[in-house]
């Protein structure tokens, strides 16, 4: 170590509170402070008072310290005892540096930091952001057999990284094979036998960035038969593979990588003959791959978490003998690729929708007797036909019978697996299930980056810097396609809504949310629809436009009213519904919303519209010229961070998308509001000039007008501007308006579609040029961080760089400790966020300190701090001992006695103790000791060290 500078920092306590005193501010403590010191591991209290030096400042005194058996000063104080570093995890086992304090912790138990807070992982500076499209997850192919060797089966998927293939020959009757990486190459499993792993040479030779490499066995390469296979990939939130040894304990655990709660587990022992044992979250008890039997066996996984599985007692043979080898494969469900689930028979056809279209479905019977079915979307005899079907637990060739039909967003179960009140179980997953597309993150170091997850999600505060926010754009036609430069950027969330000038023609919405070419129309009910030549790319300045008419028709004059998503200004909101009669959604406008424009867009429905301006219990719509209607409800509620919808207006129904424009109700570059007519000239103020102004009678039926400066909305403007009518493909003439510095005047002869005398008008005015910072960003990692490398892979908003990235507060709690053994700890499963992670502590609840028996304290001493008394004309007499004893901590002191320990002879080790005085239970005492020459040497003497005793 270094030479103190002024800066170091000083553990003290005074009067039972710990601070932390710089090295230059010595010159203020108090006698009665006491600096904490650790000498061997053991932590003690030193007096101020017996720090000799200048002003106060460390010299160097003799430090001969007695070590007490860690008693001390907090003897009979309350303190949470806090363990050495958490360096390994396994299942509820956690391992530490070493056993420091770990037999004191009793649960509740929370992991926190060093200092013994909860930890919030903060990173340093994003320097660099890279796009990234994300990986297949699954792929069913069909494929010929041909006989030859070394054949690659390009199936798209990367399995070099982890993942199964699972092979099965439909047009003949032979095993279901597969292999994975965890196992190794050629390494075979059948899951409809119980045969242990048979090494096949001329199977699955190897696992490609592209597929397979297969052989020629019969198994998967038979000249003339035609094969499916089933590829999966290794990826948090979808599969993780584990293989482990057994070792015959109950309830044993394995940990995982998944990163999300398991739904669907296989365990097969792989070393020797046994049953495949199925684990499903729907069900209790467990079941078996490899037979047609009722899941009536003891459940063979008891409890999942994000991090382990616990084996179940439902066979140890099955999945934890001694010395056995196992291989587990874990499935998530996560309603987006994959989702595991139940349904009950009713006796006829019956539809399950899972929100998808399935590329692969496997289903099971419960509650009786019943095979395995295996569908996918690649084996179909004809369009809307029943699916054909293989059976996992048989070797029979697939069959055509009416079991399943894979449709859009669900399957339809035929009746033979529909039975009248039957239970059955699905995994379906997403044809064309991948991880998404992600931004990797490269930062200035690594700080941090350990406690970051994958699931864990990150953000990151908006840009303070004003950009475009808001541009009208005129844009001519051309019948093939072109790029329009707004001027905003479009990279982040944005919206972009198109109208012709010159044509009565749909207009055209479009945002980042829902994607390129899915347009909605404000003048419509429908949903919608997927135009593959409007708009087709969203640009870092504008978006580009293909054939359309209704967005590129020749020599068609249209505006484009872009606006970016940002603080204070306009959010895009989307949600699924859940059926519940109200539904609260977040927002990132920082601020309330003054305009909520609602539209479920995947069905046919209104665009429920809320204003500012209208009570809570009212609505409007924007596809109709009607004015606002009410309810007997709280249709909406709205804050600075979240609003709410109610399903009296649809606006939840169960699986239903929907999406949400929200504009703030007041802001640097907005403003929501309200105008009475009179008839007469109306100016309205808005606090600056606007370029784009939206007006609706909310008392009376009339259109939604738009008005904007690349229009005519300007300070010089006379005489008719043309509104836009988003509720119609129509425009209206005599909206006389014009700009003024601070908002908008409207002339005495206007329309009565913004002027008619005592009736109140709804609007929404956006600022000529306006400017506004960034959204927070939020993503989610998809895989660990990679500390080495310094990156960070996240799916979700657009991060910049200079970004600091704040992760999710780690606070796990166990509630108990299951048990303690040398630097290990057991406990159970935590709650919180995070689960327990290395390179954090573990805090126990609050306990007593007690201080050691009397009886069994032993005083030892050693020069600590002066070169031993040696030499021909020295000899050590005897060590001197003083012991004083006090109520308090803090004295008064009275001396109990003074010893004379001639018998230590020459040591000065402390390898001889003194022998032991009478000490009374519960009392603090202070001892020294000196050390004296029976020559002419002089003497050395230790400081104070203060203790107390606990119970006799």
């Amino acid at each position: 170590m270094s030479d103190l500078s002024n800066t170091d920092l000083f553990v003290v306590e005074r009067n039972g509170t710990n601070y932390k005193l710089s090295y230059d501010q010595m010159s203020t403590l108090q006698d009665s402070d006491l600096f904490v010191v650790e000498r061997g591991g053991t932590n003690y209290k030193v007096k101020a008072e017996d720090v000799t030096g200048p002003s106060g400042y460390f010299d160097t005194p003799v430090a001969v310290l007695t070590p007490l058996n860690g008693a001390g000063l907090n003897a009979g104080q309350s303190y949470e005892p806090l363990s050495s570093l958490i360096t390994g995890k396994s299942g509820a086992v956690l391992t530490f540096t070493d056993n420091t304090e770990l037999s004191n912790i009793i649960g509740p138990v929370r992991m926190v930091d060093a200092n013994g807070d909860v930890k919030v992982p903060v990173t340093s500076a994003v320097t660099n952001v890279t796009a990234v499209t994300g990986e297949d997850l699954f792929v069913a192919m069909m494929y010929g057999g041909n006989g030859g060797s070394n054949r690659t089966i390009n199936t798209g998927i990367d399995l070099t990284a982890g993942g199964l293939t699972w092979v099965k020959g439909v047009s003949w009757s032979d095993s279901h094979h597969i292999l994975d990486t965890g196992r190794g190459n050629n390494q075979n499993l059948l899951t409809n036998s119980n045969t242990n792993q048979m090494e096949a040479s001329q199977r699955v030779s190897s696992f490609t960035s592209n597929g397979i490499v297969i052989g020629t066995d019969y198994a998967v390469n038979k000249a003339g038969q035609s094969y499916i296979s089933y590829n999966f990939k290794q990826s948090p939130g979808f599969l993780d593979i584990v293989t482990y040894v057994g070792d015959g304990t109950t309830n044993r655990r394995f940990d995982h990588g998944l990163a999300a709660i398991p739904a669907f587990v296989l365990i097969k022992n792989y070393s020797n003959i046994a049953d495949w044992a199925v684990y499903h979250h729907s069900v209790s008890m467990g079941g078996m791959l490899n037979n047609m039997d009722d899941f009536g066996y003891s459940p063979f996984v008891n409890a999942v978490t994000d991090t382990y599985a616990e084996l179940g007692g439902g066979g140890q043979s099955i999945t934890n003998y001694n010395g056995h080898n196992y291989v587990a494969y874990l499935f998530a469900s996560d309603d987006t690729n994959i989702k595991c689930g139940s349904y009950t028979g009713t006796g006829g056809t019956l539809n399950v929708e899972v929100g998808f279209e399935i590329g692969w479905l496997l289903t099971k019977r419960t509650d009786s007797s019943e095979n395995w079915h295996i569908s996918d979307s690649e084996r179909k005899t004809a369009s809307g036909s029943y699916n054909n079907s293989l059976w996992a637990n048989k070797s029979d060739a697939e069959n055509n019978n009416q079991y399943y039909r894979l449709d859009s967003t669900s399957f339809r179960a035929g009746y033979a697996m529909s039975s009248s009140g039957a239970n059955y179980i699905y995994v379906a997953i997403r044809k064309g299930a991948a991880t998404p597309d992600f931004n990797e993150l490269t930062l200035t170091n690594s700080q941090d980056l350990q406690f970051l997850k994958a699931g864990d999600t990150v953000t990151a505060p908006g840009s303070t810097t004003q950009t475009a926010a808001f541009s009208p754009t005129v844009y001519t036609g051309n019948n093939t396609g072109q790029t329009v430069n707004t001027g905003i950027d479009n990279t982040t969330k944005s919206l972009v809504w198109i109208k012709s000038r010159s044509a009565s023609v749909d207009h055209m919405i479009y945002d980042t949310v829902r994607g390129v070419q899915q347009t909605l129309r404000s003048n419509s009910q429908s949903g919608q629809l997927d135009y593959t030549n409007s708009l087709t790319a969203f640009t870092n300045s504008g978006f580009t436009i293909g054939s359309e008419g209704n967005v590129s028709g020749g020599s068609q004059s249209f505006i484009a009213w872009n606006f970016r998503a940002a603080p204070s200004f306009m959010d895009i909101v989307s949600w699924i519904g859940d059926g519940n009669q109200t539904k609260t959604l977040n927002h990132q406008l920082g601020t309330a919303p003054g305009l909520i424009i609602t539209k479920e867009f995947d069905d046919t429905d209104e665009w429920y519209t809320w204003h500012q301006n209208i009570p809570n219990t009212y609505f409007i719509r924007l596809n109709d010229s009607s004015g606002e209607s009410s309810t007997p409800f709280q249709l909406w509620d709205k804050t600075d961070t979240t609003f709410m919808v109610n399903n009296t207006l649809n606006l939840n129904r169960s699986g239903s998308n929907y999406i949400a424009y929200l504009f703030a109700l007041t802001g640097p570059s907005v403003k929501c509001g309200s105008y009475i007519g009179n008839n007469g000239t109306t100016a309205v103020n808005v606090g600056f000039q606007p370029g784009w102004v939206m007006i609706k009678n909310a008392d009376s039926t009339g259109s939604w007008n738009i008005f904007d400066s690349a229009r005519g909305l300007t300070t010089s403007a006379s005489g008719d501007i043309t509104a836009l009518f988003a509720d119609s493909t129509n425009t209206g003439g005599g909206r006389k308006l014009s700009a003024t510095s601070t908002g908008f005047t409207i002339t005495a002869d206007a329309n009565s579609d913004v002027n008619s005398g005592n009736q109140k008008y709804l609007y929404v005015a956006i600022k000529q040029g306006a400017t506004a910072g960034g959204l927070p960003a939020s993503g989610t990692l998809v895989e660990d961080a990679d500390v080495s490398a310094k990156t960070v892979d996240v799916a979700g908003s657009s991060f910049e760089t200079g970004s600091i990235l704040t992760g999710p507060t780690l606070n796990a709690v166990s509630n108990n400790v299951t048990s303690q053994s040398g630097n290990t700890l057991t406990v159970d499963t935590p709650t919180g966020t995070g689960g327990w992670r290395t390179g954090l502590y573990a805090e126990g609840a609050t306990i007593t300190r007690a201080g050691p028996s009397p009886s069994s304290i032993v005083f030892t001493s050693m020069n600590g701090g002066s070169t031993p008394v040696t030499g021909v004309n020295v000899t050590l007499a005897r060590r001197y001992w003083t012991l004083e004893s006090s109520n308090s901590a803090s004295g008064p002191w009275t001396v109990v006695g003074q010893y004379s320990d001639s018998a230590a002879n020459a040591s000065q080790d402390g390898a001889t103790p003194w022998g032991n005085p009478t000490l009374t239970a519960n009392t603090f005492y202070q001892v020294k000791v000196r050390y004296d020459s029976a020559d002419n040497a002089d003497p050395v003497e230790s400081l104070y060290n203060t203790f107390r005793t606990g119970n006799a």
